[in-house]
């Protein structure tokens, strides 16, 4: 990894009160320089 570049961490939760989700997790807790967020996306 290039000097002055860090790792994201990603913290995948999923709520116990909801429908489990089928291979998405219901909240994305990240640590890092970058924030993305998207919405609906799913990947076959």
């Amino acid at each position: 990894m290039p000097d002055g570049e860090s790792r994201a961490h990603v913290q995948r939760l999923t709520v116990p009160g909801l429908f489990p989700p089928p291979g998405y997790a219901h909240v994305a807790v990240a640590t890092g320089a970058r924030l993305i967020l998207t919405a609906g996306a799913t990947a076959a």
